[in-house]
C-alpha cells in the first residue's frame, strides 16, 4: 500500500495543472485494481484474481453511489477492471 501511495503522490506532482482530478481519480482506480489483483494472483488463478478485485470495486462504488451506479460509476468500474486485468498477470 505504501508503494501505491508513493506512486500516486509522485504522479500528482508531475501532472499538477496538466490533468484534472478526474484523471487522478482514474489513476487511483487503475492502480488499486492492479495492486489488489496482483496480490490475489499469488494464490488464485488470474480470472479469480480479477473477480475478487471487481467484487471489492463494486462494493466500494456502491458505498460511494448507493443504489445508483451512473455513467461516472460505470467508467470507474471499467478502469478498475483494466487495472485488475493488468495486475492478474503479475508474478
Amino acid at each position: 500500500m505504501k508503494n501505491i501511495m508513493w506512486t500516486l503522490f509522485v504522479a500528482s506532482i508531475f501532472v499538477n495543472g496538466c490533468a484534472s482530478s478526474e484523471t487522478l481519480d482514474q489513476l487511483g482506480h487503475f492502480k488499486a485494481g492492479k495492486l489488489i489483483a496482483c496480490d490475489a494472483s499469488r494464490w488464485v488463478s488470474p480470472q479469480e484474481a480479477v473477480d475478487h478485485t471487481m467484487t471489492f470495486a463494486r462494493a466500494r462504488e456502491e458505498l460511494q453511489h448507493p443504489g445508483q451506479c451512473n455513467e461516472g460509476c460505470q467508467r470507474d468500474l471499467e478502469v478498475w477492471q483494466r487495472g485488475a486485468e493488468k495486475g492478474s498477470t503479475c508474478k
